[in-house]
C-alpha cells in the first residue's frame, strides 16, 4: 500500500458546490476512494476551521476536498493555520462552477518517487492564496458574476463574460504605487505610479473559468506571476480581451509581452510586491475589503497529491 493510502483518508464536501450538483458525485468518490471520514461543510469558513482542527490532532491526514476554487482555498488555509503544510496531504476533486486551480493543477505530477507535488502558495494580507489574487478590473467582474450567478442560475463562464460586460460598461480604474521585491534572474526591486485598470498575481495561470491570465504561473518556483494592465478605453480593452482570455497576450517562456498588447499590460515575476490604492480584492473567487496589498511567495508551502494517485478515484 502506497504511503498516501496509509494515512487517515478525510473528505470534506462542499454540498453547494456546483449549485449542489456535485454533491452525488462528491459521495460517489468517497465511497470509492473508501474514504475513512467524510465531512459536508455547513457554512463558508467551516472547511478551514475544520482542516484546522484535524490537523491539530492529525497533522498527516490527507484531505480530499470536493468543491470549488473557494472550498479549495479554505482548505489551503485551514493545513497552514495548523502549520501542517510539510506533513497534510491535499486533493482536490473539481466540483464547482469555475475549478481554475483544477484546471491549471492538471498540467503538474509529482516528481519521481514522490507521492506529492510541493506547491507555492500567495501569502496576502494574513491569509494565503491557492490560484490567484485580483485587484481591480476582474475583482469588480468576479463580484458582478457572483451576483449574475445568485440570481440568474447561469454557468460560471457565461456569467462571468457578462459580467466583464457589465463592469466594461461603468469601467473604473485605480491610482497605485506598485512595489516589486525579488524580481525573477536579478533579485532586483523595481516601483511604479500609474493609473492602472487590474492587477492579477498568479499562482496559477487561469480565472474567471477559463481566462489564461498568467500563462507564465507556474506553482512550483516559488515566484509570483505578476499581470498589470494600464487604464485604457473600452476599444482599447475589448480588441485585447480575445488574448486576455486565450493567454495569446503574453509569451509564457520568455514572459513578454506580445507588440499589440505592450502598451497596455506588463509582466513581472517577483518574490513579493505591495500596492496601496485599493477597497477590495478577489482571493481565489473571494471578495474582500482592503486598504491595500502585501503579498509574498511562500515556496513548497504544501503536498498536493493528484486525484489519480488515491485507490478506486
Amino acid at each position: 500500500m502506497s504511503d498516501t493510502r496509509e494515512r487517515r483518508l478525510i473528505f470534506v464536501i462542499n454540498p453547494a458546490t456546483g449549485k449542489g450538483r456535485g454533491l452525488a458525485a462528491a459521495r460517489a468518490a468517497a465511497e470509492a476512494a473508501r474514504a475513512d471520514t467524510v465531512r459536508l461543510t455547513e457554512r463558508a469558513g467551516d472547511c478551514t476551521d475544520y482542516i484546522a482542527g484535524e490537523c491539530l490532532t492529525d497533522p498527516d491526514a490527507h484531505f480530499v476536498v470536493c468543491g470549488g476554487d473557494g472550498t479549495a482555498n479554505e482548505a489551503v488555509n485551514g493545513i497552514l493555520r495548523a502549520g501542517a503544510g510539510q506533513r497534510a496531504r491535499l486533493t482536490v476533486l473539481p466540483c464547482g462552477s469555475g475549478n481554475d486551480f483544477a484546471r491549471g493543477i492538471a498540467a503538474y505530477s509529482p516528481p519521481e518517487g514522490e507521492d506529492a507535488i510541493r506547491l507555492d502558495v500567495i501569502a496576502v494580507n494574513g491569509r494565503y492564496v491557492l490560484n490567484m489574487l485580483n485587484i481591480g478590473f476582474d475583482c469588480d467582474v468576479v463580484a458582478q458574476s457572483e451576483r449574475l450567478r445568485r440570481r440568474k442560475l447561469m454557468t460560471n463562464s457565461l456569467s462571468y463574460i457578462i459580467g466583464v460586460a457589465e463592469v466594461l460598461a461603468k469601467k473604473k480604474s485605480f491610482t497605485s504605487r506598485l512595489t516589486l521585491h525579488g524580481l525573477v534572474g536579478t533579485e532586483a526591486e523595481e516601483e511604479q505610479t500609474d493609473e492602472y485598470l487590474l492587477t492579477a498575481a498568479a499562482n496559477l495561470p487561469f480565472c474567471g473559468g477559463g481566462f489564461k491570465a498568467a500563462p507564465g504561473a507556474d506553482p512550483t518556483d516559488g515566484y509570483i506571476d505578476l499581470l498589470i494592465a494600464k487604464n485604457m478605453t473600452r476599444r482599447q480593452f475589448l480588441s485585447l480581451v480575445g488574448g486576455y482570455r486565450g493567454g495569446t497576450h503574453v509569451n509564457a517562456e520568455t514572459l513578454s509581452v506580445y507588440p499589440q498588447y505592450a502598451p497596455f499590460i506588463s509582466y513581472r515575476r517577483c518574490r513579493s510586491f505591495s500596492l496601496d490604492g485599493v477597497s477590495r480584492i478577489c482571493l481565489d473567487g473571494e471578495v474582500i475589503p482592503a486598504s491595500g496589498v502585501s503579498a509574498e511567495a511562500v515556496p513548497a508551502a504544501l503536498r498536493y497529491v493528484p486525484a489519480d494517485r488515491i485507490a478506486g478515484l
